[in-house]
């Protein structure tokens, strides 16, 4: 007799504990798909379509992720900033070179 009172309890309490891991974590149904953030659109033109100047740097967000920031979105940031100072020190290249032969050619003529 008492084995069969140990019996429906630990069916009660299987039941009892499959009833409460249900209810914590869902049955496994599929999700509806996350809704967009309203403000991704804006994010995004923030950091692929501002101009970058000294003053846009320093107001630029980037979204959090686990572990700090979202990586993809700073090494993104990173290489437009990286083109944009190599475009400027081609043309801060280009125009010394230029003032420098002009400068010369002007010392020289009598």
């Amino acid at each position: 007799m008492y084995w069969v009172i140990s019996l429906v309890g630990a069916l009660l309490v299987g039941a009892l504990l499959t009833y409460l891991l249900a209810a914590v974590f869902g049955r496994g149904e599929n999700l509806p798909p996350a809704t967009a953030n309203p403000w991704a659109e804006q994010h995004r033109a923030q950091l692929n379509e501002n101009p970058i100047t000294a003053d846009t740097v320093g107001t630029v967000e980037f979204t959090q992720s686990l572990r700090g920031y979202n990586t993809e979105e700073v090494d993104r940031y990173l290489q437009r900033i990286t083109a944009t100072l190599r475009e400027y020190e081609n043309g801060q290249r280009g125009s010394s070179a230029y003032e420098t032969r002009h400068d010369t050619t002007e010392e020289h003529t009598p």
